[in-house]
């Protein structure tokens, strides 16, 4: 093939194909257009030796006319019955797409934007069955945050719930809609005003994580003067109660000294494994014994309340932080002991 010879579009996707593994180039070719795939199909039987600078413009051609498309895609009934197909087997994938109903995208978008806290705060007084319907159709990481959020006994029953049963009729989801936006604050309900502020903040948090300790405490004493609460808020994004996973063990150890077993007890409930192994490492035999007893018997507890709990937690990191006893930083390298 002359390298000055001007390539029809057949041809230059043939050399694309001919240039990819066997495998990936029959995937792209089940997918044309039957007349165009005969056209391919004999490109690539008259090919015969293309030389290195037709084949690297060939497939600069072909991917400049893809990234030309804006990455459009196209799904339809045919794509997912044949994805679903290969991914789980037809008869499974014939199943699912009867039993999920065509609109369960929209059930449930406005309380999936309501705050984490207080839709698994709802979630938790409700029927395992209720919360496995939500949760089946909300987004698999808002899920899974609020799978994380709820207690143990609800969540297990919930999952168990979502295995075994089938997707409920259009008007009891509705129902089950309504019921629970009810309950959720009309000024959360869309999250939109919300959702911009934590994400102001956030910013703001993230440039003061990364400034010198005087500087930090210059910024954040500005914002005070202006907002307590905002500075508050900002303090709680600048070290959370799971970052104690990140203190040294010394650092542990001198936060026990000034945190009682009960105050912990309750911070701990929806901890991370690692996080309350970070804390059972640092402590005597008998004190871990006696938190793990504390934890499984006391009675159940709002997630604010927990949640208010850790926050104490972190005043009291604060304020030895504070003092010069402990430091925050990564590591937490540089104790005074």
């Amino acid at each position: 093939m002359p390298e000055t010879m001007e390539l029809r579009d057949e041809q230059k996707i043939a050399i694309l194909l001919a240039s990819l593994d066997e495998r990936v180039a029959a995937s792209i070719l089940q997918q044309l257009d039957p007349e165009v795939m005969t056209r391919v199909a004999d490109a690539i039987r008259s090919l015969g030796i293309v030389p290195g600078k037709v084949r690297s413009k060939a497939i600069a051609e072909c991917v400049r006319g893809i990234v030309e498309m804006g990455q459009v895609v196209q799904g339809d009934e045919k794509t997912v019955n044949s994805l679903l197909a290969r991914a789980i087997g037809e008869k499974r994938a014939s199943a699912l797409l009867q039993e999920r109903p065509v609109s369960h995208g929209q059930a449930f978008q406005k309380i999936a934007r309501a705050p984490l806290e207080e839709l698994a705060g709802i979630l938790q007084h409700e029927q395992p069955a209720v919360v496995g319907v939500v949760l089946r159709y909300l987004p698999s990481e808002r899920a899974a945050d609020i799978l994380a959020l709820l207690p143990s006994d609800i969540r297990r029953r919930a999952i168990v719930f979502m295995c075994s049963s089938a997707a409920p009729a259009p008007d009891l989801l509705e129902r089950i809609e309504r019921f629970l936006e009810s309950k959720i604050d009309p000024d959360k309900k869309t999250g939109e005003k919300d959702d911009d502020a934590s994400d102001k903040l956030e910013a703001i948090a993230g440039i003061i994580q990364h400034v010198d300790k005087s500087v930090e405490e210059d910024l954040l004493g500005a914002i005070d003067e202006t907002s307590e609460e905002i500075g508050k808020e900002i303090r709680d994004r600048l070290f959370t109660f799971e970052d104690i996973v990140k203190l040294s063990d010394v650092a542990v150890r001198r936060l026990l000294q000034e945190v009682d077993t009960g105050l912990l007890s309750v911070a701990l409930r929806n901890a991370s494994i690692a996080l309350r192994e970070k804390f059972f490492k640092n402590m005597s035999k008998r004190a871990t014994e006696g938190l793990k007893e504390e934890m499984e018997f006391s009675q159940k507890m709002k997630i604010s309340d927990i949640r208010e709990k850790q926050r104490e937690v972190v005043g009291v990191i604060r304020s030895l932080e504070a003092e010069g006893q402990i430091a925050v930083g990564e590591g937490g390298e540089d104790e005074y002991v």
